[in-house]
Order: C-alpha cells, then sequence, then structure tokens
C-alpha cells in the first residue's frame, strides 16, 4: 500500500487514488507480497464488517420498538434463524445507506452476522482470528438459517476444527466433509 495513504476518502480523492497505478513499478515477489496484503486487509475489512452489523442490529433491537397498527411504522423482525434475537425492520435500510448495498444486503449481512454470532459461535470466534474468511463464514450461516439452534451449534461444534483448512464447499459436501444438515449421523 502506499504510504500516501489519505486519512479521509471524498470523492475526488477516491477516484484519484482508485485511477493511481503504483503496481507496474513492481516485479514478480514484490507484486506477490503486495496481493498478499490486500487480501490480508480484505479479511480484516470484511469481519469487521461483520462485527458492524451485529452492533448495528443491537443498537436497533426488536423489543424496543412499540407496538403499532399504523401503516408504515417500523415493526421487529428476525432477519437471522431460530435463537437470534429480532431487530427493527428500518434497521438494515439504514445500514445498507451507508454500506452502499442494497436493503436486502444489508439484510443478509445483518442475518449472517447475528446468525454467527448467537448460533455459531466457534465460526465467529475464527472470524476475528483470521481462522475463516468472513465469507466462508457467512456462507456457512446462510446454510444454516433454516435449522434449530441446537442443530446449528451441532454443525458448528462439527466443522470448527476443519475451519480454515478446507474450502465451504468442502465442508457442505456430505461425500467430503461434514454435512450442514443439522442432523447427526448423516453425511
Amino acid at each position: 500500500m502506499r504510504s500516501n495513504v489519505r486519512e479521509s476518502v471524498g470523492t475526488h480523492l477516491y477516484i484519484e487514488y482508485v485511477f493511481e497505478n503504483d503496481l507496474v513499478e513492481l516485479d514478480v515477489a514484490r507484486t506477490l507480497a503486495a496481493a498478499e496484503a490486500n487480501e490480508h486487509a480484505l479479511i480484516i475489512a470484511e469481519t469487521r464488517r461483520l462485527q458492524i452489523a451485529a452492533h448495528w442490529a443491537d443498537l436497533h433491537p426488536g423489543e424496543a420498538i412499540a407496538d403499532s397498527r399504523l401503516p408504515g411504522t417500523e415493526r421487529p423482525v428476525r432477519l437471522g434463524g431460530d435463537g437470534t434475537p429480532t431487530v427493527g425492520d428500518f434497521a438494515a435500510a439504514e445500514l445498507g445507506c451507508v454500506l452502499r448495498m442494497s436493503d436486502g444486503s444489508a439484510s443478509r449481512l445483518m442475518a449472517d452476522a447475528l446468525d454467527l454470532r448467537h448460533r455459531l459461535p466457534l465460526t465467529w470466534t475464527a472470524a476475528p482470528a483470521g481462522r475463516v474468511p468472513a465469507h466462508q463464514a457467512r456462507g456457512i450461516a446462510a446454510a444454516t438459517r433454516h435449522l434449530t439452534v441446537k442443530q446449528a451449534g451441532w454443525v458448528d461444534q462439527q466443522i470448527a476444527p476443519a475451519l480454515g483448512a478446507v474450502s465451504l464447499g468442502a465442508t457442505a459436501n456430505p461425500a467430503g466433509g461434514r454435512h450442514l444438515s443439522g442432523r447427526p449421523g448423516r453425511r
């Protein structure tokens, strides 16, 4: 990464920075080192995004919303699976605006974060520790959302030792690894 990284990324500075290309000066080894540093930064940023989404949900608890029968008022919704807390249904739209994503994408991000924290604690802990990339942790959360809390916990215990060592596909493949069905004894 360049040494003159800007503190604030305004629209003009952002566009200027995107089109700078300091890579042409790098040899093979330094390009691979830059790719590795970039990948590490992305993993950290994606994990931080999950943590922010979980905290955002905490700041918008569903139980704090007053009951109302008026149309268009905020209501509590359960974005994650069984055992996750409810959140205000406007929360995802607000977060999505800041993250430059649709409210549907922000809802899925919040659902994944809540599922990881409340239903898949071993996977949730592995992400900030760098043992599993956030996209892989989110894939596990999405694949287990239909399960009960108990079933999700069982899956979490089964796949935790393999996190970071195998792909999500190998984890989810009944022939090659633990199955995300949540049923003990089933592969």
